[in-house]
């Protein structure tokens, strides 16, 4: 279990990096230092390993939430991002609000994954959570207890000038 002062430390880490926002000038002004801009979206790609109860938190914290990856370019883009690196990353779908019926979290949407590791998901143990694989950016579901790196997603801020809060 992370210690609270760990959560908070990585809370105060994430927090400190939406409090400036980058302008690129060009209609939208990019993403928050530490995000990374994908068509209308922002994405923060985690350094560090949470529970999924806490990476929900985490995001909203930072008015986000988990990555809901729901049209093919989304997908193929965290997919492509998360296969550089050698972790495993939390998205924001689950089937703990009923078993076998995969949902985006916050939209309590159905979620049509066409990325499944081959023989997922398994429900091996538990597992209501989904996580992108390091190397083949697959699906796979785990336990939501585990800790894992997780990836927010926001919307992109239009048309404002550079923001310094504080």
């Amino acid at each position: 279990m992370v210690g609270m002062r760990t959560l908070f430390g990585a809370f105060v880490c994430i927090f400190n990096t939406f409090l400036t926002a980058s302008v690129s000038g060009q209609g939208y002004t990019g993403c928050p230092t530490g995000w990374q801009a994908f068509r209308e979206k922002c994405y923060f790609f985690s350094d560090f390993a949470v529970t999924y109860a806490d990476a929900a938190s985490l995001c909203r914290a930072s008015n986000a939430k988990l990555a809901e990856p729901s049209e093919m370019e989304g997908d193929s883009y965290l997919r492509n991002q998360t296969m550089q690196k050698n972790v495993r990353f939390y998205i924001g779908v689950a089937d703990y609000f009923v078993e076998g019926k995969w949902m985006f979290i916050s939209s309590l949407k159905q979620a049509t994954p066409t990325y499944w590791e081959s023989g997922e998901p398994n429900n091996d143990g538990d597992e209501d959570c989904v996580e992108i694989l390091p190397g083949s950016g697959q699906w796979a579901d785990c336990s939501c207890t585990l800790q894992r790196n997780f990836i927010c997603e926001k919307n992109v801020v239009e048309n404002v000038n550079s923001i310094v809060i504080g």
